[in-house]
């Protein structure tokens, strides 16, 4: 496979993860997942940020818009049934989003306020989750979990400045 063709593979394989993520930051707000509990440690569990409406909608969306964009434009690297494509659109979606809570409740041991940057963290805690999830149901190839974490920070540092300068994030990164 080349280089282009892996990374569209790549892309196209995850995009349950990337909508996942994309619809639980837009569609969030309301009441905490949290409840406002706290750990052990006294502090939050997540936050404000990991909400109950982020969540659900995060993992709903992100699985049925995944299944229906490997639908829509079949991968010829990964020919799989559809109910092999919507096993792996809800992994891949709910492992993106408890990639996302497990970043947030690590931020939160280290004392880190809501927005607060992790660099690395930040741009591949819903990856990493989304492909230990979906490596549970079929074998990721490695190149294809490499080319993940190579584009993946571009993408959403990319994504970050963009929602910046349209006033829907408070912060750049």
């Amino acid at each position: 496979m080349e280089l282009i063709e892996l990374i569209i593979y790549s892309i196209h394989f995850f995009m349950p993860g990337y909508l996942a993520n994309m619809f639980a930051f837009l569609l969030g707000g309301g009441k905490p997942l949290d409840l406002y509990k706290t750990f052990i440690d006294g502090r939050r569990i997540f936050g404000d940020g990991v909400t109950i409406r982020g969540t659900l909608s995060g993992i709903i969306l992100g699985a049925i818009y995944g299944f229906m964009f490997y639908y829509l434009i079949p991968n010829p690297f990964l020919p799989l049934d559809l109910y092999s494509q919507a096993i792996i659109s809800i992994l891949i979606a709910l492992g993106a989003i408890l990639g996302g809570m497990l970043g947030s409740f690590i931020k939160r041991r280290l004392g880190l306020r809501r927005g607060a940057p992790f660099p690395i963290l930040d741009q591949l805690n819903f990856v990493l989750g989304g492909i230990i999830l979906c490596s549970l149901y079929i074998k990721i190839d490695k190149m294809v979990i490499l080319t993940l974490i190579i584009i993946t920070p571009a993408f959403h540092i990319l994504s970050n400045v963009v929602a910046y300068l349209l006033k829907i994030k408070r912060e750049a990164w």
